[in-house]
């Protein structure tokens, strides 16, 4: 969501290490801009992952010791817009007052 901070973190697991990325670097998340996470699974010596991995919505890749996952996410919202950021007036009526002028 845009106003987010990205994970920088994965916690490692049993018998791997694990780091995410982002292709682009940035202290929030922007709006109406799609980002992309690579994680990167690396197996210690005494592990091995399993051939045919999968995760829903992750595109798995097998490495030399590891799995890469890539996931592209949809664009965040779009910047919010106000009426005064267009120079409109909002002009309230009600039965016992004249319009005002906010």
């Amino acid at each position: 969501a845009a106003g987010a901070v990205p994970q920088t973190v994965v916690d490692a697991g049993n018998g791997y290490s694990a780091a995410i990325v982002w292709n682009e670097a940035v202290e929030k998340f922007d709006f109406n801009t799609v980002y992309t996470a690579t994680v990167t699974l690396t197996a210690d010596s005494n592990h091995k992952f399993a051939e045919g991995i999968t995760v829903e919505g992750w595109a798995v890749q097998s490495t030399e010791g590891g799995l890469t996952l890539t996931k592209t996410f949809e664009a965040t919202r779009k910047a919010k817009e106000t009426a005064a950021a267009h120079g409109l007036k909002i002009v309230l009526f009600s039965s016992q007052t004249h319009p005002r002028y906010l």
